[in-house]
């Protein structure tokens, strides 16, 4: 879940009061709350003012536990060989 959305919903806020007291459309917050847009510094540094968090709180993301962080960056062969997730050169 994006992070905007779940303090906000934790301090049971909804969309159109946090967008009306941090001075947002509430379309660009639903947006932001469903990842369509990246967000602006200057927006987040709103929202973050109105539910009384730090700003980097609100885009941290959440990797920890997720399948991404469990998998080994691929590094190239140097011959231009695929290389699937698991260092394996298909044949």
């Amino acid at each position: 879940m994006n992070k905007i959305r779940q303090i906000r919903e934790s301090k049971g806020i909804s969309q159109k009061e946090l967008a009306r007291s941090a001075n947002i459309c509430q379309g660009l917050l639903c947006n932001l709350e469903k990842e369509r847009l990246k967000p602006w510094p200057s927006v987040i540094k709103k929202i973050a003012k109105v539910l009384k968090v730090n700003p980097n709180e609100l885009t941290r993301e959440e990797k920890e536990g997720s399948v991404e962080s469990l998998q080994a960056p691929t590094e190239p062969t140097g011959n231009n060989e695929e290389v699937n997730p698991r260092g394996q050169i298909p044949f």
